[in-house]
C-alpha cells in the first residue's frame, strides 16, 4: 500500500480471509508523510455508514485496528494491519519514529530509499555530459529538455528568458507541505528574486514558478488559498520583472 489512501483493501482482505495474520502476510505499507497533519483522519461513524471498511461491523474494525476513538486515523490503521512498514529513506525513518512512538502494536519501520529508473527517467545526453564534466553541454541539454515545461506554463505576453534560473514548486499548496518556508527569511527571498545569480554565472535573478490554485479547506491543511496568496503577494511585491 502506497500511503493510507487504499486502506479499504485491508478490510476487504480481512473480510475474505477472516484473519488479521492472513492480511498481514499480504500487505506492505509505505509511508511518505513526515508530518502528522499530512495523514488523513475521519469520523469513524461516517466511515462506517459509507461502507469504508467493506461493511465490517464497527466493533470489528475497532478491534483489529485498536482505534476506538471517534476520530479514525488512517495511517495508524495501515501500520497496524500491514505485515511490513517502510519509510522512504533513512532520514525519513528518523523523522517518522517520534511521530509514532506513543502508539502500540506497530511494526517497526524499515527504510527503503526510493530511486528513479534510469531507462524511464534518465537522459543519456545529460549522463554523457556529466561523465565528461562538460558544463556547456550539460547546460545546453538542460535548456532544451525543460523547453517543454515552458511551452506548457508560459502564456502569450509572459516574460520568458531561457537563460534565467528557475525554482519550480511542483507540489500541491497544502499547508503541511510548507511552501511558506520560502518566506521564512523575507529579505533573502527578496534578494533571490531581484539580484542576479552571479554564483551560477547568470545575469538574471531567480524566477519562481508555482501553482496559483489550491483546495481552500480540508483536514490536511490550513487554507491552501491563503498560502497561495501569501507566496504570490510576496513575489509580486518584489521589484523583479517576471
Amino acid at each position: 500500500m502506497n500511503e493510507s489512501h487504499p486502506l479499504p483493501v485491508e478490510f476487504y482482505l480481512y473480510s475474505q480471509w477472516g484473519s488479521l495474520e492472513a492480511v498481514r502476510e499480504r500487505l506492505v505499507f509505505t509511508t511518505h508523510t513526515p508530518e502528522e497533519a499530512g495523514n488523513p483522519r475521519s469520523d469513524s461513524g461516517l466511515l462506517d455508514r459509507m461502507g469504508f471498511s467493506n461493511y465490517l461491523p464497527l466493533t470489528d474494525v475497532q478491534r483489529i485496528t485498536g482505534i476506538k476513538e471517534d476520530e479514525f486515523k488512517w495511517a495508524l490503521a495501515a501500520l497496524r494491519l500491514a505485515g511490513r512498514a517502510n519509510a522512504v529513506s533513512k532520514r525519513h525513518r528518523q523523522v517518522c519514529a517520534p511521530m509514532w512512538q506513543n502508539y502500540t502494536d506497530l511494526w517497526p519501520l524499515v527504510c527503503i530509499t526510493h530511486a528513479q529508473h534510469p531507462l524511464f527517467w534518465g537522459d543519456p545526453l545529460l549522463d554523457d555530459a556529466a561523465a565528461k564534466n562538460d558544463a556547456a553541454a550539460l547546460a545546453a541539454r538542460k535548456k532544451t529538455a525543460k523547453q517543454g515545461l515552458f511551452d506548457e506554463v508560459v502564456k502569450p505576453g509572459d516574460l520568458y528568458d531561457p537563460n534565467a534560473f528557475r525554482l519550480v514548486w511542483a507540489r500541491r499548496f497544502a499547508g503541511y507541505k510548507r511552501a511558506d518556508l520560502l518566506l521564512s527569511d523575507p529579505a533573502r527571498f527578496e534578494r533571490l528574486l531581484t539580484t542576479p545569480c552571479n554564483s551560477f554565472g547568470l545575469a538574471n535573478p531567480i524566477r519562481l514558478i508555482m501553482p496559483v490554485s489550491a483546495r481552500s479547506t480540508g483536514w490536511f491543511m490550513w487554507p491552501g488559498s491563503t498560502l497561495t496568496a501569501r507566496c504570490w503577494s510576496a513575489t509580486k511585491s518584489s521589484s523583479r520583472n517576471g
